[in-house]
């Protein structure tokens, strides 16, 4: 399980971004599910608008391919990429913090 804290690119936090494996546990699976909290302070609104609708879906997926990961929808539909720590998704850019070493 990878945990990592969601930022604009002015370094303002506003939510958490958590991917898990599909194979029960192992860190370096090519594939699994991942999910969106948002915080809930309401001065970043306009940038967690791009993450609003999957903060609300259950069902997003993660692959690596090649030295990125793609991020789909419930419907396999590609919204979304994360290469080094660079989240794209709703046409927004994100700076993404690892805290998998610190939890």
């Amino acid at each position: 399980m990878h945990y990592f804290t969601i930022n604009t690119e002015h370094d303002e936090h506003i939510g958490f971004l958590v991917m898990l494996p599909d194979d029960g546990g192992e860190q370096d699976a090519p594939h699994g599910q991942f999910a969106i909290k948002l915080t809930e302070n309401s001065n970043y609104l306009p940038f967690q608008a791009a993450l609003t609708k999957w903060a609300n879906n259950t069902e997003l997926c993660w692959a690596i391919e090649g030295d990125f990961v793609q991020l789909y929808d419930e419907n396999g539909e590609n919204i979304g990429t994360i290469r080094q720590q660079n989240l794209k998704i709703g046409g927004k850019n994100f700076i993404l913090n690892d805290l998998t070493g610190v939890m």
